[in-house]
């Protein structure tokens, strides 16, 4: 008579089991999800220096010429970083406001100059408004005019969305890193992307919302053609001159 084998179960070896299953199930979900948010941050992030190294506001920068010393005025001794924000509505084409930012090295300070919407600015083509030449070119196109019209060579320039300023009060007031992205995404410049976000910390640090709350006071003249603006008044209030 053929003797039956005993079986034995090995404790060593783990046995399928429907809560085994599952919990191995939400591990590959957990897994693939952070693994997707870690992705889609990354790319936010990188897509939101997408929009420097401009390539025509290098050039408009570039165009500018070196202006005339403000008479009888002194050149201020500290390094300054001069920038021109043209601020659009949503349709990238309406001026929502034009700005000079001053922004002093030295002393970390910022001080802002608002520029008419209907500065009379002047192209190869004419005399125009500030505000028809950005609807008609486009933002480069308003640097050489705009420089000329203030004695300023401007460092760099910015055109951005209305959402740039919100975000930069939040990150001056935070310092969080998705206001930092809000305000890349939100403008275009000639500066590089690799300085930007320095850029951006030192603006945020300067005391700029209360610059621009209380912008330098300088003589503005309305005119048919638009307004016209006192170049050398304007270069004194925001300290890059100073009165002898």
């Amino acid at each position: 008579m053929a003797r039956q084998r005993e079986r034995f179960e090995r404790t060593d070896v783990p046995q399928p089991s429907h809560t085994r299953t599952v919990v191995s199930a939400v591990v590959v979900v957990v897994v693939f999800a952070v693994l997707f948010i870690s992705l889609s941050m990354f790319w936010n992030k990188a897509d939101s220096y997408s929009t420097y190294n401009d390539s025509t506001l290098e050039d408009a920068v570039d165009e500018q010429q070196t202006p005339a010393a403000v008479a009888g005025a002194t050149k201020s001794a500290d390094d300054f970083t001069t920038s021109l924000y043209l601020t659009t509505g949503e349709d990238g084409a309406t001026l929502v406001d034009a700005r000079i930012v001053a922004l002093d090295d030295a002393a970390g300070k910022a001080t802002v100059a608002e520029l008419p919407l209907d500065l009379s600015v002047t192209t190869e083509a004419g005399t125009l408004t500030l505000s028809a030449l950005i609807a008609q070119s486009g933002g480069a196109a308003c640097v050489v005019p705009v420089s000329t019209a203030s004695g300023i060579a401007f460092d760099h320039v910015f055109v951005c969305q209305e959402s740039f300023w919100s975000a930069l009060t939040t990150y001056a007031e935070s310092g969080a890193d998705s206001a930092l992205t809000d305000m890349r995404k939100a403008a275009t410049s000639d500066l590089s992307n690799r300085k930007i976000d320095d850029y951006y910390k030192e603006l945020a640090a300067s005391g700029i919302d209360a610059a621009i709350a209380a912008p330098a006071v300088y003589p503005i003249y309305a005119g048919d053609a638009g307004s016209t603006i006192d170049a050398a008044q304007l270069n004194i209030a925001l300290g890059l001159y100073v009165v002898a």
